[in-house]
């Protein structure tokens, strides 16, 4: 038990939220003495801390509307192979529907059978326009795709045809848009066709789903042309399914709100026998492991069993949906490199996951900015989160991230597997952890030709470095890595006299699409009011280089100042607070795409850091995002920050206090335009791009 609590006391005086580093070691330590390491590790799934869904409005209903709608004009679209059999009853349904469709768009893949003998029959008599586009080969993304290109309207009503439409399916579809014009979709539901006697494992409890997740099905779903044009369509590069999910994720990232409309229905031709069950669960899982989407269902399992090659598939709907995630995801790889084409691969060695601190971290940021860029990032951090607030919503594509924990058996075949199709992987390596410098060098033992980026972030041999670090480790670090960088420039000196070679200074930066001065930005319920101007302060609250003396002591002198902190906090953080200051407010962790709005409605931004060594050596992320948001910052004194427009460095705790009220340096917007260009995250990955000569 001494051991314990010896362990719980060196795990406090050294936690960082910001990185966590100093604490890492200790935890591992504490871990492994109760012999839980191995277990804890295992069962952590990273992806169950990144929500794949971007937060929008959603709004469920169960409303009959009306034929007769303003602006009601629309295209309906599907694609069809080989449907005579059961066509007839979908091309009636569509005709006797209450507000009929401007026009009709069907495109088919190569049908054998009457599909297209049928079809031109019903075009020639149809009371409006009928458009029939052969398209032999074609997938269904690329059916829909030609489809919407080849339409006249703004919405489009996406069908499947093999379902049979309500008579008030279209009139309940478009019935929302003339309520609320920033809807951006609405979404339908279906039921089983009475042959359908497998449908139960593909139709969902209506009465329980959550609509605010639920991606709706192509067979019902009513969207805008000018959205599906912008995020590129439907994805062409998938071979079976699963292009309906990736396109909902897609597409809700870019859309305002949704609507769901239970009253808008249609019955769906579900599998009729268990075989047609086992496969069609088959081919969704499929579709699911070679989009990624699925990693966020089944990753833990994958990375679990992925030495298990040989299982045999279970008759049984759940284990064929999984093993067609299984053979999705082993093709993700050649799909990506030859139909998608990306451009590079990068693998990310992070100490934390690519959650923490809200999503904001260095590690996150390049990530983010690499698949921005057409490059598939496999993301591996070595410890679970800490924080209180986990889940987050990054605003990538995040089909081209791979999350992976430090011990999945997963990453190394992986990267191997992007190396046979041609690309070499670049590896960055944000701290000389064992586990992480491990994985490094395996990487590059098996695939020649790889480039390892040290970036050195944090002067590790310092408490930051904890138990865990290792100079000789650091060493032969220094000594296999292809390129060096570094965020700061004291950081920089201090590499290249350990390493005796170049390092490049690649600093912190801000991502410019999300930390926008010119956005709409709502004033958050949670910010105090009643007071005369409102000092922020966002990131680690753990930190030892925190000045709570300096903190206290100014909100003291400055009693008519909100002083706001968010960031993750515990009862020691609180405590650093006199019961008679009341005028300091904690609000807790917040993801990264909730900052801008508590920016915009501060008047200064705080860094009350203590002057020593280890802000020394410290280039503070924050500071850019402060000032890409206009607001002056007043900041204890830090080598990184002298000459930085819009900084006021404080030379003491009155003079801190002091600046609180007068003095700042205010951001002009030659200054704001220079940091949106030149201190950008785009900015920092196009430059190591330069020095690793891609």
């Amino acid at each position: 038990m001494k051991n314990v609590i010896s362990l719980s006391r060196r795990f406090w005086n050294v936690f960082r939220s910001s990185g966590l580093r100093a604490a890492f070691s200790l935890t591992r330590e504490y871990l492994l003495w109760r012999g839980l390491a191995k277990q804890w590790t295992k069962r952590f799934d990273p992806h169950a801390l990144v929500d794949q869904y971007a937060p929008i409005a959603v709004e469920v209903l169960d409303q009959q509307f009306g034929p007769i709608q303003p602006n009601s004009s629309f295209t309906l679209i599907c694609t069809v192979l080989n449907e005579a059999e059961h066509l007839h009853e979908f091309l009636d349904s569509v005709l006797s529907q209450t507000l009929l469709p401007s026009e009709f768009v069907v495109v088919d893949g190569g049908s054998q059978d009457n599909t297209l003998k049928i079809l031109r029959a019903y075009a020639a008599k149809s009371p409006f326009r009928t458009v029939v586009i052969e398209s032999p080969g074609a997938s269904i993304a690329r059916g829909r795709n030609e489809a919407i290109q080849a339409s006249a309207y703004e919405w489009i009503l996406t069908v499947d045809a093999g379902s049979a439409l309500h008579p008030s399916f279209a009139a309940n579809m478009l019935g929302p848009t003339s309520q609320n014009s920033d809807i951006d979709l609405v979404g339908g539901i279906y039921f089983a066709a009475e042959s359908a006697a497998h449908a139960q494992h593909f139709i969902p409890d209506w009465q329980r789903v959550d609509f605010s997740k639920f991606l709706p099905s192509a067979r019902a779903c009513l969207i805008r042309k000018t959205l599906w044009e912008e995020i590129g369509g439907y994805p062409e590069y998938l071979d079976k399914t699963g292009e309906d999910t990736l396109f909902d994720v897609r597409y809700r990232m870019v859309s305002n709100a949704w609507v769901f409309n239970k009253a808008a229905y249609v019955r769906w031709r579900a599998p009729n026998s268990h075989d047609e069950a086992i496969k069609l669960a088959y081919s969704y899982g499929f579709g699911d492991g070679q989009s990624g989407f699925g990693d966020f269902r089944w990753g833990n399992h994958f990375h679990a069993t992925i030495g298990n090659r040989s299982a045999a598939r279970n008759e049984t709907i759940i284990e064929a949906q999984l093993a067609g995630y299984r053979a999705g995801r082993s093709s993700r790889v050649s799909v990506e490199v030859h139909s998608r084409e990306i451009k590079g691969v990068v693998v990310i060695l992070s100490i934390v996951p690519i959650s923490d601190s809200g999503g904001g971290q260095r590690a996150a940021q390049l990530a983010i900015q690499f698949a921005n860029r057409g490059y598939k990032v496999l993301f591996v951090n070595e410890y679970p989160s800490f924080e209180k607030h986990k889940k987050i919503y990054l605003p990538v594509d995040l089909s081209l991230i791979d999350l992976f924990p430090s011990n999945s058996e997963a990453l190394v075949p992986t990267v191997a597997t992007y190396a046979k199709n041609g690309l070499k992987p670049l590896v960055i390596l944000e701290a000389p952890h064992e586990a992480l410098a491990n994985l490094a060098d395996q990487i590059v033992s098996e695939e020649p030709g790889s480039s390892i980026v040290y970036d050195y972030i944090d002067n590790w041999d310092s408490e930051l470095g904890g138990d865990w670090f290792s100079s000789e480790l650091e060493n032969s670090v220094l000594s296999r890595a292809t390129h060096l960088m570094a965020s700061a420039r004291a950081l920089a000196d201090d590499l290249s006299v350990k390493a005796d070679r170049t390092v490049h200074l690649v600093p912190n930066a801000v991502n410019t699409d999300l930390f926008n001065v010119e956005g709409k930005h709502e004033r958050p319920k949670d910010l105090p009011i009643g007071f005369k101007s409102i000092a922020l302060y966002v990131g680690a609250l753990w930190g030892e280089w925190f000045d709570w003396d300096l903190l206290v002591g100014a909100a003291k002198k400055n009693p008519a100042v909100a002083f706001v902190l968010i960031g993750n906090y515990g009862v020691a953080q609180k405590e650093r607070i006199p019961r008679e200051t009341r005028n300091v407010f904690f609000l807790g962790l917040k993801e990264q795409r909730a900052l801008p709005a508590y920016l915009a409605n501060c008047d200064v931004c705080l860094i009350p850091f203590k002057v020593d060594d280890v802000t020394k050596y410290v280039s503070p992320l924050k500071v850019y995002e402060y000032l890409a948001m206009g607001k002056p910052v007043l900041s204890t004194y830090m080598p990184e920050l002298v000459d930085l427009a819009g900084v006021t460095i404080a030379t003491s705790q009155n003079d801190f206090s002091d600046h609180i009220q007068s003095g700042l340096i205010p951001v002009s917007d030659e200054n704001l335009h220079v940091i949106l260009r030149e201190q950008s995250w785009g900015a920092r990955v196009d430059k190591m791009l330069e020095f690793l000569g891609k």
